[in-house]
């Protein structure tokens, strides 16, 4: 664990992560800006129906002073942040703050919104293996050749939200089959680094391990359900951020983002979507927020009355 000058603890990084066999040494080195970019993952989000936010300079942020990636990309690799604090602060510090930063392309908060970091490669894998299920990406090479995906947890007991896990396995069955990345190139940390790494770990089952010490997820029954998303029909296009609305009914406190399905919001990530000039909606419809509720797998007796 690491304390740094933004006040975020963030567990999930450090100089082992920072490694790549392609480097001379940790951290930045080269100052070139070349590699293979993910210029288009915003656009491929958003018409998936993924609630989608970018930080300002993402395409061409990358490790390395800017690299890109060594080619399209092999795998995806899922993590958890090992943090407690604000959806903003973990970007933030996985965006500018971090000492190898950035330690990885895409974050998904625990409401369920993707935040797009960096278009290049991320110091988020590090030095690890995949030779035991005999994957593509070389020894020691994940951060040239993978889409690291940071989630927020704080890795020791938290409960997932639903929306979160949800997220996870939509984000990677979207990516994987729009950058043909084979589904058993989707791993978790502690797969690519067993010996230094348990994420992504914590409740509730069937994703962790019943059996595992460190409540380590089992990967297998996650990379099935990312099977089974990839198989079902491509969605329609959309939602963009010009289709999606904030709703709110008016016996209630809670907002929810809507458009191509639904997701609750947190107040900070409402506050950025409204920043944007994105419509709000407030009903007293009893129906539609039953509707949006269960769109969004939010129980509509865990709701704030006003």
């Amino acid at each position: 664990m690491s304390n740094f000058d933004s006040g975020v603890t963030f567990g999930d990084d450090g100089f082992e992560d920072g490694f790549d066999l392609s480097d001379l040494n940790v951290g930045v080195q080269s100052m070139s800006s070349s590699g293979f970019y993910l210029d288009d993952i915003v656009h491929v989000l958003e018409n998936a129906g993924i609630p989608t936010l970018a930080e300002p300079g993402w395409p061409r942020r990358g490790r390395s002073g800017g690299s890109g990636l060594k080619g399209p990309p092999r795998g995806i690799i899922v993590h958890h942040t090992a943090s407690q604090t604000s959806a903003q602060n973990d970007v933030n510090y996985i965006t500018y703050n971090a000492q190898y930063a950035p330690i990885s392309q895409l974050y998904i908060s625990r409401e369920g919104v993707v935040h797009v970091c960096a278009g290049g490669g991320a110091n988020h894998a590090g030095s690890g293996s995949g030779e035991w299920w005999g994957s593509s990406v070389p020894n020691d090479s994940a951060n040239s050749y993978t889409i690291g995906i940071e989630c927020g947890n704080n890795g020791v007991g938290e409960f997932w939200p639903e929306v979160q896990r949800r997220r996870m396995v939509e984000v990677c069955a979207i990516l994987a089959n729009h950058y043909d990345v084979p589904i058993d190139e989707v791993r978790a940390h502690y797969e690519w680094a067993p010996d230094r790494k348990i994420d992504p770990a914590g409740p509730p089952e069937p994703y962790m391990h019943p059996t595992d010490g460190s409540r380590r997820w089992d990967m297998n029954r996650f990379r099935a359900d990312v099977t089974a998303w990839g198989q079902l029909p491509p969605p329609l296009p959309g939602p963009t951020e010009e289709a999606m609305i904030l709703y709110r009914h008016a016996d209630y406190a809670d907002w929810f983002a809507v458009g191509g399905g639904s997701t609750k919001l947190g107040p900070e990530t409402f506050n950025q979507l409204a920043a944007q000039g994105i419509p709000q909606v407030v009903t007293s419809d009893d129906t539609e927020l039953d509707a949006i509720c269960a769109s969004a797998s939010w129980p509509r007796s865990a709701l704030t009355p006003l």
